[in-house]
């Protein structure tokens, strides 16, 4: 363990990169669109209890005007914080 960390939440012990994990609650009501949302966690803080991680959608490509085919939306770039206590482990 690494030092300044405190000992894992409960029930978070397992729980590493490439986790999936699904959004059960919101700290704001603006946000409730991302409940029920899959994340992918990419990093663990047990010290702050949160993740970071991203939507688990695919890639999505599009067709340049020069024929090719090039990233539209690659949703590993956009990463985000979430606590531990809104999110249900899909094992």
């Amino acid at each position: 363990m690494k030092s300044g960390c405190v000992k894992p939440v409960s029930g978070w012990e397992g729980v590493g990169r490439g986790t999936r994990c699904r959004v059960v609650s919101v700290h704001h009501p603006a946000l409730e669109q991302e409940i029920g949302k899959v994340i992918v966690v990419t990093e663990v803080c047990h010290k702050t209890q949160t993740v970071w991680g991203h939507l688990d959608e695919p890639v999505r490509y599009r067709i340049n005007r020069l024929g090719r085919r090039v990233v539209d939306y690659d949703p590993r770039q956009i990463t985000g914080p979430y606590g531990m206590g809104r999110l249900e482990v899909i094992w």
